[in-house]
């Protein structure tokens, strides 16, 4: 069973690394491009920016902390950022040692300041919604 699922996923590893070779992007390949941001998630050495750090966004952020990427989330709600900084958690689903083993570990940062939002090369987005948090 497990020899047939690694077979299928060097399968599509294969396929998909053919249809990304494919298509160029300036003077780098997406294939170079992908490559790099896999040498770079694998090494942990990827920066993780996370907009909107409510119920999705804060538990992702933490999750990517937790597994040693830096991390720096961004929302406009300036009261977040201050319990965050405090090392207050305002999400009542998540244990609170979370946020202080993220704090401590150096890994997570947040801001509400757009101007210090860097320029990505890749973007992630989170959805949301106007459900309390």
């Amino acid at each position: 069973m497990a020899v047939e699922r690694q077979g299928r996923e060097r399968e599509v590893e294969q396929s998909n690394a053919a249809a990304v070779a494919e298509v160029s992007h300036g003077q780098a390949s997406v294939t170079e491009h992908a490559v790099e941001l896999r040498q770079k998630i694998d090494s942990r050495s990827a920066k993780v920016g996370i907009v909107g750090l409510g119920y999705v966004g804060l538990p992702l952020a933490l999750t990517f902390a937790e597994r040693a990427f830096l991390v720096l989330g961004f929302d406009v709600d300036r009261a977040k950022i201050e319990a965050l900084g405090a090392g207050r958690n305002y999400i009542k689903h998540l244990h609170p040692d979370r946020l202080a083993r993220s704090n401590a570990s150096g890994n997570f940062g947040s801001f509400s300041n757009r101007r210090l939002i860097p320029a990505p090369r890749t973007s992630w987005s989170v959805g949301f919604s106007r459900a309390p948090d």
